[in-house]
């Protein structure tokens, strides 16, 4: 059976973004079919839109930590268990990153056109952003197991 980190990678390398892969190779978990997960995460890589703030890896497992710990019959409930293990997950990645802000983990501004294809020319999607969105997926199998 494949990981759910290989399989967001997969998805990774096939030209989404990295909060898409994420949400989408963890749909299982999110409940929702993974094409739709892959949509509704668009906007969220690069930090969102390329604004570069919070890492697409980490905004793609929020959505899919939101709707494992959504109850419809326990909206309060559910919305500070969601919380709680936001913050769970987001002290883990940030324990491995040291940060969970793109702009700081990149190192390169995406938003300048300049910096995108610099970034690109060198790898720096390869070489940053894959362990990344594999270890969020890691973390996300170590709370959700």
């Amino acid at each position: 059976m494949e990981s759910k980190a290989a399989k967001a990678l997969e998805i990774f390398r096939s030209g989404r973004n990295c909060a898409q892969a994420v949400y989408a190779a963890n749909h299982s978990l999110a409940g929702i079919d993974p094409a739709l997960a892959e949509a509704v995460a668009n906007g969220f890589g690069a930090g969102m839109g390329r604004l570069q703030r919070t890492c697409g890896a980490v905004t793609g497992a929020i959505m899919a930590i939101g709707q494992a710990e959504w109850d419809p019959a326990d909206p309060k409930g559910s919305k500070e268990r969601g919380y709680a293990k936001v913050r769970e997950f987001t002290a883990a990645f940030e324990g491995r990153h040291g940060s969970s802000e793109c702009l700081r983990l990149l190192g390169v501004g995406l938003s300048d056109p300049d910096l995108a294809k610099y970034a690109s020319g060198n790898g720096m999607f390869t070489k940053v952003c894959e362990p990344l969105v594999a270890s969020a997926c890691e973390i996300l199998g170590e709370m959700y197991p």
